[in-house]
Parts: structure tokens; C-alpha cells; sequence
């Protein structure tokens, strides 16, 4: 493997993929004296609640454990149930 070149995680590439429109909308501003526009701020908010979205904090544990207790009470069928 080539020095640097580390394996990433796909929620690293994610992000980057994410926010690299908004670092090009940056820089062609303030290299190349681009207007930015309203419609640019809107799609920053949505890009940012998109990425806090899918990176927000687990739920509690306590919700997982009430929510695994419902499905484990409700059978699928022809299987054989021995928390009942």
C-alpha cells in the first residue's frame, strides 16, 4: 500500500463528497470574485442538517431496549417463541 494512502471509512468519504460543492462555491467566491446567492445559503442549511442528520448521536439505550421488547413479543409465523 502506498504511504498515505489509508483506507477510510465510508462515512468519512460521505461527508467529504458532501461538502466539496460548498468548498468550491467558497473559493470561486473569494478567488474568482463569484456571486453567492440566497438559493446557495439554502442549499448550505440543507447540506448541513443532512450531515447532522445522519452523524447525530445514537438513540438512549433505553429506547433501543423498549423498542427490541415489541418485536421480540411479536412472532413471525411458524417460529418457536421462549420469552413469552
Amino acid at each position: 500500500m502506498a504511504v498515505g494512502a489509508e483506507p477510510h471509512h465510508p462515512e468519512q468519504v460521505t461527508v467529504f463528497l458532501a461538502v466539496s460543492p460548498i468548498t468550491a462555491a467558497g473559493l470561486g467566491a473569494a478567488l474568482l470574485g463569484e456571486r453567492l446567492s440566497m438559493g446557495l445559503f439554502v442549499g448550505l442549511a440543507c447540506v448541513a442538517l443532512g450531515l447532522w442528520l445522519a452523524y447525530r448521536p445514537d438513540i438512549p439505550s433505553g429506547a433501543d431496549e423498549s423498542a427490541a421488547g415489541q418485536n421480540r413479543s411479536v412472532g413471525t409465523g411458524g417460529e418457536h417463541r421462549t420469552d413469552a
